[in-house]
């Protein structure tokens, strides 16, 4: 469809008292000083179609202002727009296609006199609304216009700043519309093997979703890995150090003490015989019962203590095995999740395909029938295009209900065996609290007995000096304490040395698993990255000389969605809209509204404003001649010569003709 202004006449708009052009669907340039009225120009044919200016705004104010700013009253505030609308696609003749339509639209101040006032007071506006002279009301203009072409269409080609004006979503929604959407099937084929195990890492998810689920895992195994240094550096320094687990040099080894002890109590033993042989060596062996008795003591605990580190050990190694098996459990359960958040997905759009209207036979327009023919074309490709949409979604469905039973099972076995971890840890949970440090002997009998026999011996033949042995027998006890000591040192180092073992294999282990998950998310970034490359080349092949910049890239090397159009400089050189000159900006709208022009297979009369910014670049390969456009050229140019508003009108040789 072909939409061609005809004339446009302006009464108190804004600042133009009155104003008026035919352009008769040919180019034209207004000049004039700025502030004289120009863009109020463009404002007045986007607000007799749709109540705003062209910026979009619908609170802007028509009213004329008097030299002090204040709003003239009692003034009709009127836009005329005569259009020639023709259709281009289907129907090229007929006086409901190739019709010329003249739209009005005034805006009136209300004043009503209250009763017992002298003079009327203001209450308000109303707008009157003129069809081909015609008084309709406000939702039958609209809806006429609508008919048209829709408002946010309308814009686009008719402002070459409102396309870059949008969310970048919409822009690369528009982008992708225009040039194609590449699909991830497409771009694995693309590729040959490259690709290839990528269906399989997805499993049904979407592309999305899978980068969403391995960066998710990376985190869980990485805050896994953060916290294994803290404990092999706790577990360092709770081991015994080399020197702890070495007795004090010099001092002999564990055999010689304990035969230099016994000689030394033997001896002691001997000092106090005398003639009381017998008693001595009564007293000799009940020593030598108290220290087996106290030596067996301290055996037991020690062993206690090695069983209890022995159980620990084991619930350590169980309570990594409960970890890892979670993890993969809650993996499996957040993949179910997701797909069944697909299948909740997959119902609606099956009842809406289910339920959806088969279309209309009649015209948009005129509301006549289609012929026949095509109407039974239309409605037999609706019902193809239902039927191939709703057994897509069941076979999606289907495939989704059988990953998520998979799913389930697995979980259920990994649940089964959690229980199985679990029973184990309280076993040995239970089978270490069982373990007790034994009980200290009761030496009070062997004392008693060892104090009557040193009494009698005593009685029989007096006390002799022992201070000597008896400082050198204790010494020999210190020192096979020191033994005993470094013994258990040396057994706690060892298990300490098992348990930063077993940390540093967890650690190779989680690394080994982040690896293989850094790996597949290099493969979905370069495989977004090849996805990018055929989008972005489909797109400047469309738009070109123009380029879009689709992606870009994170501190991280990964990519973010986002939309740039870039605009080539003089030097070649593409630069971004944001920081692209007047003249540049102008060129590149204008690109943009001739390729979606042709795309969407309308053309409007399109407004240049600050046009003067505009210098032509002949003979070279990016220059934008405007003589090439399908589309009708409105240029505002400010020019200090021309006082108040100047109309040129080009005239081609069919206008001449």
């Amino acid at each position: 469809m072909e939409i061609k202004l005809q004339r446009l006449s302006l009464q108190s708009f804004k600042g133009v008292q009155e104003f008026g052009f035919e352009p008769e669907g040919q180019n034209a340039t207004i000049y004039g000083r700025n502030g004289a009225g120009k863009s109020t120009v463009a404002d007045a044919l986007s607000w007799v179609l749709f109540g705003k200016n062209q910026a979009g705004d619908s609170a802007f104010s028509v009213k004329t202002l008097d030299d002090a700013g204040q709003e003239i009253h009692n003034l009709e505030h009127e836009v005329e727009a005569v259009l020639r609308i023709e259709d281009l696609l289907d129907r090229t003749s007929g006086p409901e296609w190739n019709r010329t339509v003249t739209l009005r639209k005034v805006l009136l101040e209300k004043w009503t006199k209250k009763r017992g006032s002298q003079s009327p007071e203001f209450s308000g506006h109303e707008t009157t609304y003129y069809i081909d002279s015609v008084p309709k009301p406000k939702k039958d203009f609209d809806a006429f216009v609508a008919g048209l072409v829709r408002e946010d269409l309308f814009r686009m080609l008719t402002s070459i700043t409102h396309f870059n004006a949008q969310k970048w979503q919409d822009r690369r929604r528009i982008l992708l519309e225009v040039a194609g959407d590449v699909t991830d099937v497409s771009v694995i084929e693309a590729h040959g093997d490259k690709f290839a195990e990528l269906p399989g890492i997805m499993e049904n998810r979407t592309f999305e979703d899978t980068l969403k689920m391995l960066k998710s895992q990376r985190k869980a195994i990485n805050d896994s890995l953060d916290v294994i240094p803290a404990r092999i550096d706790e577990a360092s320094k709770a081991k015994p150090g080399e020197a702890a687990c070495m007795p004090p040099q010099g001092i002999g080894s564990y055999p010689d003490l304990t035969a230099k002890l016994r000689n030394l109590q033997n001896g002691r033993a001997a000092a106090l015989a005398g003639d009381t042989s017998e008693v001595q060596q009564q007293i000799a062996a009940k020593k030598a019962e108290i220290e087996q008795v106290a030596l067996d003591h301290r055996r037991a605990v020690m062993d206690a203590d090695e069983k209890r580190r022995g159980h620990q050990r084991e619930v350590n190694r169980i309570e990594g095995l409960i970890s890892e098996v979670t993890r993969k459990a809650n993996v499996l359960v957040s993949d179910c999740n997701h797909l069944s958040d697909e299948n909740d997905r997959l119902r609606t759009d099956f009842k809406l395909a289910s339920e959806s209207l088969e279309p209309e036979t009649t015209c948009s327009l005129c509301g006549q029938e289609l012929p026949a023919e095509t109407a039974a074309s239309v409605l037999a490709k609706f019902r193809h295009n239902n039927a191939e949409k709703i057994k897509s979604i069941r076979k999606q469905g289907q495939d989704n209900n059988a990953m998520i039973e998979r799913k389930r099972e697995e979980i259920t076995k990994l649940k089964a065996e959690l229980d199985e971890l679990h029973t184990s840890r309280n076993a040995a949970d239970e089978a270490a609290a069982l373990i007790k440090d034994p009980e200290g002997p009761n030496m009070s009998g062997l004392q008693a007995e060892l104090a009557a026999l040193t009494l009698k011996l005593t009685a029989a033949t007096g006390t002799p000096d022992t201070a000597k042995v008896d400082a050198e027998i204790e010494q020999a006890q210190a020192q096979i304490k020191a033994h005993d000591d470094a013994s258990a040192n040396n057994k706690l180092a060892a298990q300490i040395d098992i348990r930063i073992a077993e940390l540093k294999a967890d650690q190779k282990r989680l690394g080994s698993e982040i690896d293989e998950l850094d790996r597949k998310i290099m493969l979905c970034e370069d495989f977004t990255r090849a996805k990018v490359s055929l989008l972005e080349d489909g797109v400047a092949e469309k738009f070109a000389p123009l380029g879009f910049r689709l992606f870009s890239e994170q501190i991280n090397g990964g990519l973010a969605e986002c939309c740039e159009t870039l605009v080539p400089s003089p030097e070649g050189a593409m630069v971004p809209w944001s920081d692209c000159s007047t003249g540049g900006k102008i060129r590149a709208g204008l690109k943009i509204i001739e390729v979606l022009g042709e795309h969407y297979g309308i053309s409007a009369p399109c407004f240049l404003d600050n046009f003067e910014s505009v210098t032509r670049r002949r003979g070279q390969v990016r220059d934008f001649d405007l003589g090439d456009l399908t589309f009708q050229t409105i240029k505002l140019v400010a020019s200090d010569e021309h006082d108040g508003l100047t109309v040129e009108i080009e005239q081609t040789e069919e206008a001449t003709a």
